[in-house]
Parts: C-alpha cells; structure tokens; sequence
C-alpha cells in the first residue's frame, strides 16, 4: 500500500514538474513573440517618421530653391545631405526586407518580384509542339533575355496620352513583329512585358532586371509602411499547440 502510495506521489512529482516546464516554455515562447511584435511596431513609427521628415525637407528645400540667388547654399547643401541620408536609411529597410522575402516561401499578398524578367513560361509551351524541345526553349530564351538588355535595341515610341508625353513599346519595331511571325503572340507579348517594365523601372545606363518589394494582390510595388502593418500582423499570435516529447515539452505559436 505504501509502496502504491509512493508509486501515485512520485508520479504527481513529475507530472507537476512537466507542467512547470511546460508554463515556462509558454511564457518564454510567448515574449519572444511580444519582443518581436514591439520591435516591428517600433520599425514601423521608424519609416514613417523618416518618410514624414522626407516629405518636410523636399518641401523646404523647395521653398529655399525660389529664393533665387539669395539663398543660403549651405542650408541647401545641408538638407541635401539630410534627404540623402533619410533616402539611404529607407533604402537600407527596403533592401531588408527583400533579403526576407526571398530566403522564404511565398506568404500571401507580399513577396519580392524580379521586375524586367523574361517569362520562360510562353517558350516552353511554345517549344512542346511539334516535339517537346526544352532544349530550344532555354536557347531561344536565353536568346532574347539577352535581347531586352541590348542598349542599342530602343523598340519604344513615344504618344501622347491625356495630354502627357507618354514612352510605349512600339508594336511596328521590326524584331518585334519577327519574333511574333517566328515564335508567336504569348512570346511577343511576354517580351513587350518585360520592356515595358524595364522601361517603367529604368536604371541610368540601360535595362536591367531589378528586384522589388510587391504587393501581389494590388499588382503594384509595396510600399515599407504597408509590408511593416503585416509582419506585424504575422506574427501576432492567434492561439498556441502543444508538442509534447517523452524528454522535453514546449509550447510553439500557430503559423
């Protein structure tokens, strides 16, 4: 009986010691995810303190510019730098958050996009008829990848939309309507895509991919502000599920 006795007491002991660990691992796992919802609040109240004070000195040095001659050019060298170095540390949380997205899986409305790139798709169900030819595909896309960043290449017009000079591709450029008789529309229009966006995001010295932060459901590029409002809604916890092994217990927040 005392033996019994002992056997129930021991038992409760360790049972009592597990749910001890087991509330700690709670807790432990549970600030970590408030330290980590303090910190994206804290980046947040960050970029849009940094974007409001972009806004005030580009209106400022607006301002000083209509002076004229009379203008203190070191006040305007001065908030030069400070616009730069605002422009850098906004750039810097861009940058960041790019490298996040691309070391993950794809999560819903925010991602990075590799604006300019050359769909491969068109070419491989281009090449599968008559015979699948994956080989040729790659070539020919490669090919034209090539193509888009040819800066001697300049298929582009420019017309006037709603009174606004505007720069389009130019659906007459004779390599353009080559490629549409030779490879047909869906690669034609998967190049005219990439030139468009090169064209949209262009960089001083000619066409080249540039990888973006995106917002997928708006179709458009994501803006800090927004892409910082859901981290932090990410990794609000919504509820906890136990994962119970026969030498430790912790307790893990819901994806």
């Amino acid at each position: 009986m005392e033996n019994d006795n002992m056997e129930e007491w021991e038992s409760a002991y360790y049972l009592s010691k597990k749910l001890s660990r087991l509330y700690e691992a709670n807790c432990e796992e549970k600030k970590k995810v408030q330290d980590i919802s303090k910190e994206n609040a804290k980046l947040k109240q960050r970029i849009k303190d940094l974007e409001n004070e972009l806004k005030g000195k580009q209106k400022r040095n607006k301002v000083v510019v209509k002076e004229g001659p009379e203008a203190d050019k070191k006040l305007i060298g001065v908030r030069i730098a400070n616009e730069n170095k605002s422009e850098h540390e906004l750039n810097v949380i861009r940058t960041l958050f790019i490298k996040y997205f691309e070391s993950v899986l794809p999560s819903g409305h925010f991602g990075v996009k590799r604006i300019g790139e050359l769909d491969y798709k068109p070419f491989d169900e281009a090449m599968k008829f008559p015979k699948d030819n994956q080989n040729e595909a790659l070539k020919k896309w490669k090919l034209w990848r090539k193509c888009l960043r040819d800066p001697l290449w300049k298929p582009f017009k420019v017309v006037n939309i709603q009174g606004k000079p505007t720069k389009i591709v130019d659906e007459n450029d004779n390599k353009l309507k080559r490629l549409k008789v030779e490879l047909g529309e869906n690669i034609n229009k998967a190049v005219k895509t990439a030139l468009t966006e090169m064209s949209e995001y262009k960089y001083p010295g000619g066409r080249f991919i540039i990888t973006e932060l995106w917002n997928f459901e708006k179709n458009c590029k994501a803006s800090l502000t927004e892409v910082v409002e859901f981290m932090i809604n990410r990794y609000t916890p919504l509820g906890w599920t136990t994962k119970v092994n026969n030498s430790s217990s912790m307790l893990l927040p819901l994806p």
